[in-house]
């Protein structure tokens, strides 16, 4: 024999909706604001940074890392910071052609009687439309010698070298260039004691701070944000 389900009739039906209705709605009020961001991140995506400024397209350029206070303590770091904001700069497209950081060092290292060579000369002895000059005013492994903080603050301008002067940043406030904070996570332990960790630690940090250079120059994700 083949029992025949009961029919549900209209005010059973209301009644279950109403049900369905107050259960979701104590399920929201429990969740509160996580039920709301995580469809606001569904909808919108995460969250972003927006670029600080828009380099003209077309445009060759060279990073050019400044460190004459010799705050890096080793040369070579330039370089890699110089490479780090390269590579990321082509990654994003936000330049035809990005000259090895590299060229523009050597080039300066043509400085006559003690007089530093400009951002333009520079910029035309390497064949560059654009510079960003980048200016290291400091790189630490640690604030206190003790904790593992590796942290950096820089200096960035863009020298436009046909036009021979500054395009970014224009405000004088910040004449002397883009001022960015950048601090790597807590690591965890002690600063590094040994020569290998601390050099392993020194070129982490100059990637970090390429990378935020870059970021100054394209949308990227809050989360992914080098600087502060």
């Amino acid at each position: 024999m083949t029992m025949k389900k009961p029919k549900t009739s209209h005010s059973d039906r209301l009644l279950l909706v109403l049900t369905a209705l107050v259960v979701g709605l104590g399920v929201g009020a429990m969740q509160g604001c996580n039920i709301v961001g995580a469809g606001y991140f569904l909808l919108k995506g995460p969250p972003t940074v927006p670029a600080q400024f828009q380099l003209p397209e077309g445009k060759s350029v060279v990073v050019f890392v400044d460190d004459r206070a010799n705050r890096l303590g080793r040369a070579d770091l330039r370089s890699k910071i110089a490479e780090a904001a390269e590579q990321a700069l082509l990654s994003q497209r936000r330049a035809p052609d990005v000259i090895d950081g590299r060229a523009a060092i050597i080039a300066a290292r043509g400085e006559r009687f003690g007089e530093p060579m400009s951002m333009v000369e520079i910029g035309k002895a390497v064949e560059a439309d654009l510079v960003i000059w980048v200016g290291i005013d400091e790189f630490t492994l640690s604030p206190d010698g003790t904790t593992f903080v590796p942290s950096s603050s820089v200096r960035v301008r863009v020298i436009d070298v046909a036009e021979g002067g500054r395009l970014w940043p224009t405000s004088e406030d910040t004449r002397a260039g883009h001022p960015v904070s950048l601090s790597m996570p807590q690591q965890q332990g002690t600063a590094p004691t040994t020569r290998t960790e601390m050099l392993m630690a020194q070129d982490q940090l100059a990637a970090w701070t390429g990378i935020g250079v870059a970021q100054l120059f394209f949308k990227h994700e809050a989360r992914d944000s080098r600087g502060r």
